[in-house]
């Protein structure tokens, strides 16, 4: 994780929003536990992962989406498989030191 928020606080530094993926909560088996993160820059690259997959995949997406504005969070809530109850929890920020 530290190389997560290495990469937050370089960009913050030089002045670009990031966005910092969280996983805020899990039941069961999931790919990531709670307290996994990702942050997404506005060109796309990241640093660290919330699971992979689709699931990663649809975090990215909503993250690029938020760099658009004028929303600045998103709570996402996935549903892993069709029979169970496993819903990872993810929370994202615009973090802009320019706001």
């Amino acid at each position: 994780m530290r190389h997560v928020l290495d990469k937050l606080i370089t960009a913050l530094d030089l002045g670009q929003s990031a966005v910092l993926c969280t996983i805020v909560r899990n039941s069961a088996s999931a790919p990531r536990m709670s307290g996994a993160r990702m942050v997404v820059l506005s060109d796309g690259s990241i640093a660290g992962s919330v699971g992979g997959g689709a699931l990663e995949g649809k975090c990215l997406a909503k993250s690029l989406d938020l760099f658009l504005g004028p929303t600045t969070f998103a709570e996402l809530e996935f549903q892993l498989t069709a029979t169970s109850s496993d819903v990872p929890f993810c929370k994202m920020k615009i973090i802009d030191i320019n706001q």
